[in-house]
């Protein structure tokens, strides 16, 4: 049976999500956007982000991972997904949406 949670985070640290077995939707607090992780992707998250986190998920199965990057380690990941996942590069912009701080 799937089940659904919700709560409200505030990242403090950059931070990698691994989507096992869920479906993950983080929506920012402060205006109507969203973004949906699905089952089996890996996202960079941004520090500094409110939202409210949604979890999708089976009972019986573990759901996802989360790590959080200590800044030693940020600029080797911010390659790694710059390489392997992302289309534009990740380097810093004067005015970053909410999209611009979820990297799937």
């Amino acid at each position: 049976m799937l089940k659904k949670n919700a709560i409200k985070i505030k990242l403090y640290r950059y931070a990698i999500l691994h989507s096992k077995n869920c479906i993950v939707t983080i929506k920012n607090k402060s205006k109507p956007e969203e973004i949906k992780i699905t089952r089996g992707n890996i996202a960079l998250i941004e520090k500094n982000i409110e939202a409210v986190v949604e979890i999708e998920y089976m009972d019986d199965i573990e759901s996802f991972d989360i790590i959080t990057l200590p800044d030693e380690l940020l600029s080797r990941v911010l390659c790694l997904f710059e390489a392997s996942n992302c289309s534009e590069s990740l380097s810093p912009i004067r005015y970053r949406t909410f999209s611009d701080k979820v990297f799937i």
